[in-house]
């Protein structure tokens, strides 16, 4: 074989090659915040998995605003409208499921109350990711302050409240 042909067969196979690299498939981004993510059914977990240890490390919290998704990053923050009732709730993502075949998103017990959709046990919901900077606890919350030289169980009970994923709780400041 000539060295002209073989070259001729290179440049052909690299023409090729390139041609694929040009049209392969853009890579998946996070949308933008704010913007509609996606709509499907949402379900939610509770008591059976209270305190055990999620995906994200920390232990699981059915009395905080949390949930699971299967690829969205930890911490990030998305706000759940349920399509038939209007109610809308703020969580963060710190576990990973559902796996069970048509629910994207698995909410933890609180998040599903306020959402009203406890009984039916799943719904139709809508996912909005949210920047980090608007995500602000409910209207109901107390301030810590409040909590000061109270029990272990007011702690916990505030941080499930306002729905902060934080480090384990120092208890010498509650004493």
């Amino acid at each position: 074989m000539s060295l002209s042909r073989i070259t001729a067969w290179l440049t052909l196979a690299f023409a090729l090659c390139m041609q694929g690299v040009a049209h392969a498939a853009p890579s998946v981004k996070s949308p933008a915040p704010g913007s509609h993510m996606m709509r499907g059914k949402a379900s939610w977990y509770g008591r059976a998995h209270h305190g055990r240890r999620t995906a994200s490390g920390r232990p699981f919290n059915m009395f905080a605003l949390t949930a699971a998704h299967r690829t969205l990053p930890f911490g990030t923050r998305l706000r759940v409208f349920h399509e038939a009732s209007g109610r809308s709730v703020d969580v963060v993502i710190d576990d990973r499921g559902p796996y069970i075949r048509g629910r994207i998103i698995d909410l933890s017990k609180r998040a599903a109350e306020r959402l009203g959709m406890l009984s039916a046990g799943i719904a139709d919901v809508r996912l909005e990711r949210l920047p980090l900077k608007t995500w602000l606890p409910p209207d109901d919350a107390e301030p810590v302050e409040s909590f000061r030289g109270k029990s272990l169980q007011n702690a916990q009970h505030l941080s499930a409240r306002v729905g902060v994923v934080s480090e384990p709780l120092d208890t010498r400041l509650l004493r």
